[in-house]
Protein backbone atom coordinates (compact mmCIF):
# COMPACT_ATOMS: atom_id res chain seq x y z
CA UNK A 1 0.00 0.00 0.00
CA UNK A 2 1.29 3.55 -0.64
CA UNK A 3 -0.01 6.19 2.21
CA UNK A 4 -1.96 9.08 0.61
CA UNK A 5 -2.14 10.06 4.10
CA UNK A 6 -0.13 8.86 7.26
CA UNK A 7 -0.79 10.12 11.44
CA UNK A 8 2.11 8.98 13.31
CA UNK A 9 2.51 5.63 11.36
CA UNK A 10 5.23 3.28 12.24
CA UNK A 11 5.03 -0.38 11.42
CA UNK A 12 7.26 -3.25 11.80
CA UNK A 13 8.90 -4.88 8.53
CA UNK A 14 10.86 -7.84 10.28
CA UNK A 15 9.11 -10.06 8.37
CA UNK A 16 10.62 -9.27 5.28
CA UNK A 17 13.71 -6.86 5.84
CA UNK A 18 14.83 -8.85 9.56
CA UNK A 19 14.73 -4.65 11.29
CA UNK A 20 13.76 -5.60 14.41
CA UNK A 21 12.89 -1.62 14.85
CA UNK A 22 9.52 -0.18 13.69
CA UNK A 23 9.73 1.60 11.03
CA UNK A 24 8.28 5.34 10.52
CA UNK A 25 6.49 5.70 7.60
CA UNK A 26 6.14 8.84 4.78
CA UNK A 27 3.82 10.05 2.13
CA UNK A 28 6.73 11.50 0.43
CA UNK A 29 9.63 9.06 -1.78
CA UNK A 30 12.37 9.05 -0.08
CA UNK A 31 14.47 6.06 -1.79
CA UNK A 32 13.95 4.07 -4.75
CA UNK A 33 14.57 0.85 -3.20
CA UNK A 34 11.17 -0.71 -2.46
CA UNK A 35 12.49 -2.23 0.87
CA UNK A 36 14.30 1.26 2.46
CA UNK A 37 11.16 3.06 0.79
CA UNK A 38 9.46 5.06 3.99
CA UNK A 39 6.13 5.39 1.37
CA UNK A 40 5.49 1.99 1.18
CA UNK A 41 3.98 -0.76 3.68
CA UNK A 42 3.35 -4.82 2.29
CA UNK A 43 0.70 -6.92 3.88
CA UNK A 44 3.45 -8.78 6.21
CA UNK A 45 3.70 -5.03 8.13
CA UNK A 46 2.87 -5.13 11.50
CA UNK A 47 1.44 -1.72 12.47
CA UNK A 48 2.70 -0.88 15.50
CA UNK A 49 1.41 3.15 16.08
CA UNK A 50 -0.50 5.56 13.70
CA UNK A 51 -2.87 5.22 11.22
CA UNK A 52 -2.99 5.73 7.48
CA UNK A 53 -5.19 6.23 4.52
CA UNK A 54 -3.57 4.45 0.94
CA UNK A 55 -3.30 2.78 -2.34
CA UNK A 56 -3.00 -0.79 -2.94
CA UNK A 57 -0.53 -0.92 -5.66
CA UNK A 58 0.07 -4.37 -6.29
CA UNK A 59 -1.62 -7.80 -5.25
CA UNK A 60 -1.28 -11.39 -5.46
CA UNK A 61 1.60 -12.63 -7.18
CA UNK A 62 2.97 -9.16 -8.94
CA UNK A 63 3.20 -7.61 -5.06
CA UNK A 64 6.63 -7.51 -3.40
CA UNK A 65 6.28 -10.63 -1.49
CA UNK A 66 4.30 -12.42 -4.61
CA UNK A 67 7.71 -11.94 -6.75
CA UNK A 68 9.67 -12.94 -3.74
CA UNK A 69 7.22 -16.38 -3.53
CA UNK A 70 7.81 -16.76 -7.20
CA UNK A 71 11.59 -16.59 -7.12
CA UNK A 72 11.62 -18.88 -4.40
CA UNK A 73 9.51 -21.32 -6.62
CA UNK A 74 11.94 -21.24 -9.05
CA UNK A 75 15.46 -22.82 -7.21
CA UNK A 76 15.97 -26.45 -8.64
CA UNK A 77 16.94 -28.80 -5.89
CA UNK A 78 19.89 -30.93 -7.20
CA UNK A 79 20.05 -34.68 -6.04
CA UNK A 80 21.15 -36.04 -2.75
CA UNK A 81 24.36 -38.56 -2.84
CA UNK A 82 22.04 -41.09 -1.78
CA UNK A 83 19.49 -40.49 -4.83
CA UNK A 84 22.68 -40.70 -7.68
CA UNK A 85 23.95 -43.87 -5.81
CA UNK A 86 20.14 -45.14 -6.06
CA UNK A 87 20.05 -44.08 -9.95
CA UNK A 88 23.85 -45.42 -10.52
CA UNK A 89 23.00 -48.77 -8.94
CA UNK A 90 19.57 -49.79 -10.20
CA UNK A 91 21.76 -49.58 -13.62
CA UNK A 92 24.30 -51.86 -12.61
CA UNK A 93 23.72 -55.06 -13.67
CA UNK A 94 23.47 -57.98 -10.25
CA UNK A 95 23.24 -61.60 -10.84
CA UNK A 96 21.82 -63.70 -8.60
CA UNK A 97 22.97 -67.41 -7.78
CA UNK A 98 21.16 -70.46 -6.70
CA UNK A 99 21.80 -72.26 -3.51
CA UNK A 100 20.36 -75.06 -1.82
CA UNK A 101 19.70 -74.56 1.63
CA UNK A 102 19.62 -78.17 3.90
CA UNK A 103 18.36 -78.34 6.80
CA UNK A 104 18.95 -80.00 9.76
CA UNK A 105 16.90 -82.71 11.37
CA UNK A 106 17.21 -86.27 12.50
Amino acid sequence: MCPLQCNDLKVENSSLTGESEPVECTVEKQSDMVTEAKNFIFNSSLVMNGEARGVVVRTGDRSFIGCIAGLAGQTRQSKSSLEIEVEHGACTPTYLWPCRVYGGGG
